[in-house]
């Protein structure tokens, strides 16, 4: 017997809504074409009409296989209640409801669960003392002191392809003579002057001159005597890094680079963010290390590409000596979760099935809007299996399936019902609970 198996799974998504909950009772009327379920809300059916409960009757969480051999899952949307009133305009048509293909637990079924996972944005601590003297940046006059940056992710190996060097290179020089003898603390003087240099190339600076640096880099100070206070920095808001003679400069502070400076922080140990300024620069120790973030890439109008993390590497070359302490503290992290990743996966996938090949020639093509919120994150659940069809005495053919399951992070209380019903269905049959990946 030969086996015939397409590779890559049809995948369908059903997407629920924050603050709904699991619909376990009243049934599916299909009939009519209005459906028991709000907007966004998800229930599962019975799929067949074997087992005590009737085809399409929502089943609580103490299913089992018994009752339902095989289930549907069902999410409603906004035409649920009353497709024909529905404002979907043509060449579209109402969808009352999104369902999964028939999920049939006499098979093998695998249900596997990804928590959300926040991102994290990469970090490297220049200059860190590991003891009276060692790590540190040694001051010197009429010195060069030179960092260079590297870049490396996916956007970047598009761009310039894996053999090319991105980077950016960042001098400064100390004074000569009387003048740098004036200075009272070199070290902060040094730190801080190579910060507002490197900050010169930075995409992150929030900065009313249009034509700023394109660099997805910013550099920022550490110490532990004067500034904003790390533990008081909030993600999604903005942090000042720098005085200038126009004004003070800031970065907005992403979960991901809370994450990193959170890090930076413990590894130091840190207190504040120092606040660089050149007309004080070196008065006093303040700035006791350089921290450099990588940035998150800046979207296009219409982007496809789900990788945003700038990963960094930091070379010391004049003036700094081979003792310089290079740390970094954190490493790029696209996260599992994201509205924004998860929307581009429904777009190329599902979204594009739903209308797929009855696109006009007209500039802008109908779609159905999608389901997931760009700017929530999800628990995911996807439930692996399959239908197989015997065409002839001699071939089978197997057709994998896959549906996606998100449900909004906050709503415990949905994830928990939805996982005792799939675990009590289930184990009730020859396949394994939920895998938590």
């Amino acid at each position: 017997m030969v086996n015939v198996n397409n590779k890559r799974p049809v995948e369908s998504f059903i997407v629920a809504t924050t603050g709904t909950t699991l619909k376990v009772a009243s049934q599916v009327n299909l009939s009519s074409g209005a459906v028991d379920l709000a907007n966004g809300q998800i229930g599962v059916a019975a799929g067949s009409d074997y087992g005590t409960a009737a085809r399409n009757t929502f089943l609580p969480t103490s299913a089992t296989i018994d009752s339902s051999p095989t289930i549907l899952i069902y999410q409603g949307t906004g035409d649920s209640a009353a497709p024909s009133l529905s404002a979907t305009r043509y060449p579209l048509t109402p969808r009352p409801y999104e369902v999964s293909m028939p999920i049939i637990g006499k098979t093998n079924v695998q249900v596997t669960k990804q928590v959300f996972r926040a991102d994290r944005n990469a970090a490297v601590i220049v200059g860190k003392p590991t003891a009276a003297t060692s790590g540190k940046i040694i001051p010197a006059s009429d010195t060069d002191y030179t960092l260079k940056v590297a870049f490396s992710s996916f956007r970047t190996e598009e761009f310039f392809s894996g053999q090319q060097g991105v980077s950016i290179i960042s001098t400064i020089r100390t004074p000569l003579g009387a003048a740098y003898t004036a200075i009272a603390q070199p070290i902060d003087w040094i730190n801080s002057n190579l910060i507002v240099e490197l900050n010169g190339s930075s995409a992150g600076i929030i900065s009313p001159n249009i034509r700023r640096g394109r660099a997805p880099l910013a550099a920022i100070g550490l110490g532990n005597t004067a500034g904003v206070l790390i533990s008081s920095i909030t993600a999604n808001s903005i942090l000042p890094i720098m005085n200038t003679p126009s004004g003070a400069r800031s970065i907005f502070v992403t979960p991901g680079i809370l994450a990193a400076i959170t890090l930076a922080a413990a590894a130091g140990p840190y207190t504040y963010v120092s606040l660089v300024d050149l007309a004080t620069a070196g008065t006093a120790a303040n700035t006791e290390t350089i921290l450099l973030i990588g940035l998150d890439h800046r979207t296009a109008f219409i982007d496809y590409i789900p990788q945003l993390k700038t990963d960094i590497r930091v070379g010391a070359t004049e003036g700094l000596h081979p003792q310089l302490s290079i740390d970094k503290v954190s490493t790029p992290d696209e996260g599992q979760g994201s509205g924004r990743s998860l929307d581009l996966l429904y777009r190329a996938t599902q979204g594009q099935r739903k209308y797929n090949l009855r696109h006009t020639i007209d500039a802008v093509n109908p779609e159905y809007p999608s389901p997931v919120n760009v700017n929530a994150t999800y628990t995911t659940y996807v439930v692996h299996h399959g239908n197989s069809f015997q065409p002839d005495s001699f071939n089978m053919i197997y057709s994998p399936l896959k549906e996606i399951v998100l449900i909004p992070t906050a709503d415990t209380t949905l994830q928990t019902n939805l996982e005792t019903l799939l675990n009590t269905w289930l184990t009730s049959g020859d396949n394994q609970a939920i895998i938590t990946i």
